[in-house]
Parts: structure tokens; C-alpha cells; sequence
């Protein structure tokens, strides 16, 4: 009985010893940063395609085609994205992300700071390139509006 307990227990050693470390969401945050545009008040959209986290308080949506955003979030929303399985963009005006909406991250509500356009083919090269692999990526996300029932998207 001893002897599958202790070859089990090495190849799960060695399988821990093999696996790369996770880039820190510090080091995600920075090729992000890296490729961000200037400041925007708001995005038109008609559908979220996905999100993926993209620092300690931001994260990149995708909007369709070419389309990807950073959105950093106020202080004290500072969370690990990574686990969340799902997002909800709280909206006030239907078809528009602005400044002046949230973003509902479990329990938490927390309040948009800042949108920029980033250009996701570098972000990708740049993360590959680092052997960096930004893990939690999900396309599951509702909108919501504030004012009226959106549906989700």
C-alpha cells in the first residue's frame, strides 16, 4: 500500500517542480499599461464579447473586433480577478460605458476610474513573449443599466 501512495506523491512533486510560476497581477498590469491610448470618457457598444483581468484594480474588456478597453477601478476595489468566474458592467445610459458607471465584482460595486483603448495583439506578444499567461480569462458578463433591465448581454 505504501508504494502507489509514494509514486503518486513524486509524480505530484515533480509535477509542482515542472510548473512555471503565475506572473503577478503587478507584472500583467505593467504590458497592459504599456500598451494603453489616451484617456476616452466613454465607449459605445453593442455586445461584450469578454474580460480578462489586467492588474490589481483593472481590467480589459472586449467590445468586439479591435475593440478591447482598459478600465481601471477606484480604490478600495482592489481584488484578485483572476477567481472571479463573472463580472456585471452597471451601466447608465444602454450601449455606453463611461466614467460614470460600474462595474460589480462579487459583492463588491466599484466605481470606473478611468478607459482606455489598448492594442490587444501587442499585449498578447508581449505576455507570450514573457511567458506570461493571463489566467482567469472568461466571456461570461452581463450588462446591466441602472435605470432600465437590459437583458444581459
Amino acid at each position: 500500500m505504501k508504494r502507489p501512495f509514494l509514486i503518486l506523491l513524486t509524480l505530484l512533486l515533480a509535477g509542482c517542480a515542472a510548473q512555471e510560476p503565475r506572473p503577478t497581477l503587478e507584472q500583467i498590469e505593467e504590458v497592459y499599461l504599456r500598451h494603453a491610448g489616451h484617456e476616452t470618457q466613454s465607449v459605445m457598444f453593442s455586445n461584450i464579447r469578454g474580460w480578462r483581468p489586467a492588474g490589481v484594480q483593472s481590467v480589459a474588456i472586449n467590445f468586439g473586433a479591435r475593440r478591447d478597453y482598459l478600465i481601471d477601478l477606484a480604490p478600495p476595489c482592489v481584488m484578485d480577478l483572476r477567481f472571479e468566474p463573472m463580472i456585471r458592467v452597471v451601466n447608465s445610459q444602454r450601449g455606453t460605458l463611461s466614467r460614470f458607471d460600474r462595474i460589480q465584482v462579487g459583492q463588491d460595486l466599484c466605481r470606473i476610474v478611468r478607459i482606455r483603448q489598448i492594442d490587444m495583439d501587442a499585449v498578447r506578444e508581449d505576455l507570450d513573449q514573457l511567458e506570461l499567461d493571463t489566467p482567469g480569462v472568461t466571456d461570461r458578463i452581463r450588462e446591466e443599466t441602472t435605470d432600465q433591465d437590459s437583458g444581459g448581454t
